[in-house]
């Protein structure tokens, strides 16, 4: 069963935060890093509470820091830390988390993050299919396959 990302909520189809993060999904897809950071930043400034621009605008800053902006490390660290905050069950965030943390090379911090998205792949499936329908269907969202996911972790390794 492929796990979903929820990305944007339903209600603001055709609003200005669509409008925003579409644009910068388009601009990672092209690696146009700066314009989809400007994209991403505006976005998570129109919805800050939503976990999921929160992860994309850290994966924008990861990117950067993969192509040698080594400050910009730090930034996705801390957006992949917000992006759990507003939702713990963000498995994507905290896989990348991992990932940031094994860039950073503090190997003691990923493994613990690696660990926690090891042992929710491991939950029963019908128990993880129970918990994911439920979050979607009360919540009204527009989601995209786990394929996101992986298309994401190709991005960054390709990179370094």
């Amino acid at each position: 069963m492929a796990e979903e990302l929820v990305v944007i909520p339903r209600n603001d189809r055709g609003s200005e935060v669509l409008s925003k993060a579409a644009a910068g999904l388009g601009h990672l897809k092209r690696m146009e890093l700066r314009e989809a950071s400007q994209a991403m930043n505006a976005a998570v400034q129109l919805a800050p509470r939503n976990s999921h621009l929160h992860f994309l605008n850290a994966l924008t800053y990861h990117l950067q820091a993969k192509q040698g902006d080594a400050q910009k490390m730090d930034v996705a660290i801390e957006g992949y830390l917000q992006a759990l905050r507003l939702d713990p069950s963000n498995w994507i965030a905290r896989e990348f988390l991992g990932l940031a943390h094994l860039d950073h090379r503090n190997f003691d911090e990923a493994k613990v993050h690696f660990s926690e998205v090891s042992m929710k792949a491991s939950m029963p499936a019908d128990k993880a299919a129970k918990r994911s329908a439920s979050r979607v269907t009360s919540s009204g969202t527009r989601t995209c396959k786990g394929r996101s996911a992986r298309k994401a972790t190709r991005m960054l390794s390709s990179i370094g």
